[in-house]
């Protein structure tokens, strides 16, 4: 028997900004809806399984902080393989492309591999690899 955290869903009730957001307006986002910093890295690490469009994290691949580069935090090879399923730019009419968040989780379990990655600067989204950056939840390496 499954069991349900609510009777009811809308796309319209979710208003999380942007995935490239800093780790100061991901916690205050949380925190305006009654979430602590706890809250907000137990459920980031729900990106362990998914898809991302591509058109969410092009500038975290190609143009970070407008800088004409990639996102300098983002370990070598997780960059080329997303740069692989995420083209800069797609052909008029050609549908935006999905990547996994977790490139080594394609069964889409639910695992701790999202921290993992987080930690060795894997992470897809930028929102992501900023939890190793914050206050609260920086781990000393």
């Amino acid at each position: 028997m499954f069991e349900r955290d609510g009777l009811s869903s809308n796309a319209a009730w979710i208003d999380f900004r942007l995935p490239s957001i800093s780790w100061e307006s991901s916690l205050a986002y949380f925190e305006s809806k009654g979430l602590d910093v706890q809250d907000m890295v137990t459920l980031l690490g729900a990106h362990m399984m998914g898809r991302v469009r591509c058109i969410n994290i092009l500038d975290r691949l190609y143009n970070f902080n407008k800088t004409g580069k990639p996102d300098p935090t983002m370990e070598e090879s997780t960059l080329s393989y997303i740069r692989n399923g995420c083209p800069p730019k797609t052909r008029l009419g050609q549908p935006n492309p999905l990547i996994n968040l977790n490139p080594s989780n394609l069964d889409h379990l639910f695992t701790n591999s999202y921290y993992s990655h987080v930690l060795t600067n894997k992470a897809v989204l930028g929102v992501d690899q900023q939890l190793c950056y914050g206050d609260d939840t920086y781990v000393k390496r």
